[in-house]
């Protein structure tokens, strides 16, 4: 693992990284897991900090006789995967919940009763499935499978509801009717379900990061590009995120399955949403994935701690710099934040950090940033 230097640091920041930086050294697991003493032996109770998901927010939500309603609305949106970069914009006609790709997250808590009010303004009918949940078959949201939820037809709305019985943990929901299309349009979102009480564990940051790839068609196809780098560069590379990229607004092909724009919460390198912490804080990330590929996550500059998997802790975290983000699972991870820098957080697969093999930095990446 690399240590990057700063010339500048504030005295106090300097000495705490440095303390805590030996400390990782020495043993990275307790600087990870260990905890504040309590006088008395009094259990800590923290309060959950509010989740973060850039770009997408949350879903507001009104309690209606008990039941904690949300509202969401499928519909075709214009997602903006690169953002004015170097004079070039990409968007892509996509389906999303609420104006956005990845939806913006709905959270719950453990016991509460809830609705979830879905109309439908896309031109066939879709469903939702509320993936990893345990609930009523009923609302499983799959049509014509078991005892299933009806389909909702276009210019439709339908309630699901149940109660939330799981523990407090990471989910997601998304479409389940005619999936390949619908969910590769952009049909997705977190669900995430917070404790009826209070955190053993102090967590000052808590990020919800949704990845999704992309099948845009572009000038020069993504496998083509490196055709064009075999040239003599004379020594000068020129590191551009989008020197392959052609801009425009295109329709995604959602049945196709050469992706060449991977993205996190419907963003490209260099157009991400950076995750500002600060030193000494401890920073959850939950990341989501329904698509095609499963995307080893790699930090730069730290260790973290795998702590739950598909909304269950880890009886016994496990110490690592790369998660395994496996489709169709969500993976929480957690570190003290202990090394000021901007430390790249990205897919580890060389095609998912490029924008249809433009020569710089790009797709599914994004950067750790340190604050003050």
């Amino acid at each position: 693992m690399s240590v990057r230097h700063r010339s500048v640091v504030p005295l106090a920041n300097a000495f705490l990284a440095g303390v805590l930086l030996t400390a990782l050294v020495a043993n990275r697991g307790a600087l990870l897991t260990t905890a504040t003493a309590h006088a008395g032996g009094v259990s800590p109770c923290y309060a959950p900090p509010p989740v973060t998901t850039p770009g997408a927010g949350t879903v507001p939500s009104h309690v209606i006789n008990g039941v904690r309603t949300f509202y969401l609305t499928a519909a075709p949106i214009t997602q903006t995967i690169l953002d004015h970069v170097n004079g070039k914009t990409l968007r892509v006609k996509a389906w999303g919940y609420n104006g956005s790709t990845p939806g913006p997250t709905i959270i719950v808590k453990t016991g509460e009763r809830v609705a979830i009010v879905v109309t439908n303004h896309l031109s066939e009918p879709t469903s939702v499935h509320w993936h990893g949940l345990t609930i009523p078959n009923s609302q499983d949201g799959v049509p014509g499978v078991g005892e299933p939820t009806p389909l909702i037809q276009p210019g439709q709305s339908y309630r699901y509801h149940f109660t939330i019985v799981d523990p407090a943990g990471t989910h997601m929901y998304h479409s389940h009717t005619n999936t390949t299309k619908q969910d590769n349009l952009g049909l997705e979102g977190a669900f995430i379900i917070e404790p009826r009480g209070c955190l053993s564990q102090r967590i000052d940051r808590d990020y919800a990061l949704f990845l999704q790839s992309w099948a845009i068609p572009q000038a020069m196809p993504m496998m083509d590009a490196g055709l064009t780098k075999e040239s003599p560069t004379n020594g000068v590379l020129k590191m551009d995120p989008v020197d392959n990229v052609t801009p425009g607004t295109f329709p995604e092909n959602p049945d196709s399955g050469n992706f060449n724009f991977e993205t996190i919460n419907g963003r490209a390198m260099p157009s991400n949403y950076p995750l500002p912490v600060r030193l000494g804080e401890r920073i959850r990330i939950r990341f989501m994935n329904i698509s095609q590929f499963d995307h080893p996550i790699h930090m730069h500059g730290q260790y973290f701690q795998q702590v739950a998997v598909d909304g269950a802790d880890l009886p016994l975290p496990i110490t690592e710099n790369t998660v395994d983000s496996v489709s169709g699972q969500t993976e929480d991870i957690e570190f003290i934040a202990h090394n000021p820098g901007i430390w790249p957080l990205h897919c580890h697969l060389p095609h998912h950090t490029t924008n249809n093999g433009s020569s710089g930095e790009g797709g599914m990446f994004t950067v750790v940033k340190y604050v003050s």
